[in-house]
Parts: structure tokens; sequence; C-alpha cells
């Protein structure tokens, strides 16, 4: 954008308008490509779940709707029309808190991956102060379970290492959602 004769060229108000102007137009398209995905993503997950699990997310009466449609829609195509009927329902929400409710409601996210690594970590280390953290903060877990996968983790062959990791991953994930 050429700079006007009356514009300061010191103004920060200019260099804005500047700014703002370099994006370009494919950028744009493909920040919206980029977002329609991840809303229809976010749609099929929506269709997967169950309607209890719905319930607790607050969503609106049309896409509580337009989901119950999606569950006895037979037909591939149609169904594709009922999810980019959804999508542009979701574009209207929050997506961030619905993000957030449903993985608070399925237990996942992004943090839960990473405790359950840390805890796999910190049991595999062989501390017992980390075994009781562990239970006095999850109250339903197998003390002896967890143990004795973790002194199995241990001692495992390389080739048994990662499933023996799994089985212990496993096992927090149980008692981290009991």
């Amino acid at each position: 954008m050429p700079r006007k004769l009356d514009q300061d060229p010191g103004d920060p108000s200019s260099a804005d308008d500047v700014d703002a102007s370099l994006v370009s137009r494919t950028d744009l398209r493909r920040d919206q490509r980029r977002r329609e995905s991840v809303l229809l993503a976010l749609a099929t997950k929506l269709a997967a779940l169950k309607p209890e699990q719905l319930d607790r997310l607050e969503l609106t009466d049309s896409q509580l709707e337009t989901i119950d449609e999606l569950r006895v829609i037979a037909s591939a195509s149609a169904r594709n029309r009922a999810l980019k009927r959804l999508r542009a329902e979701l574009r209207e929400t929050d997506l961030v808190v619905l993000e957030r409710r449903m993985n608070a409601l399925t237990g996942t996210g992004p943090s839960a991956p990473a405790e359950v690594t840390e805890w796999r970590t910190r049991l595999v280390s062989g501390n017992d102060a980390d075994l009781n953290a562990f239970v006095e903060r999850f109250p339903g877990a197998d003390r002896a379970q967890l143990r004795t996968l973790a002194r199995r983790a241990v001692h495992a062959r390389p080739s048994e290492q990662a499933r023996t990791s799994l089985r212990l991953e496993r096992a927090l994930r149980a008692a981290m959602r009991g």
C-alpha cells in the first residue's frame, strides 16, 4: 500500500495497515481450510459420542438435533451433508471451551498423556514415595498391581520394554479414570 502524502511515516496506525495488507489471500484461504477441517473432525467426534455424553457438553438444540439425525443416516452422501451442516452450526460456538469439555468428558487431551508419562517415569524409578503419592492422589488405584507392573518395566528385556511400559500406562490411565 503506497503511503499517502499526508501520512506520517512514523505513525504506528499506518504500520498496522501495511502489516494487515501483507497477509496474502492464499494464506487466508489456507487458514480457512484448516479451520474447516478442524470443525469437520470435531463434528465427526461429536457424532460418535453417546447421548449421555452429549448432554454434558451443553450443545444447542439444533446441534443436538443434527447429531441425532446423523446417528440414523445410512447413506454416505447424506451423512456427509449432515456433517457439513453440523460443521456450519459449530462455527458459532467457542471451540476452545467445547474441546476442553470433550477432553474432560473422554479423559483425553493434551495434559492427560503427559501426566500418564510423568507418572510412569516416576514409578519406574522404583521410589515407593512416588507410588504412595500416586495412590494417595488416585485412591482407586491398585498399589500391588502398579508396583508389579513398574518392576516388570524396569527389569524387562529390551525386546519387551515397550510392551511392559504400555501395560503400566494402561493401568495408570485406568486408575486415573476410576
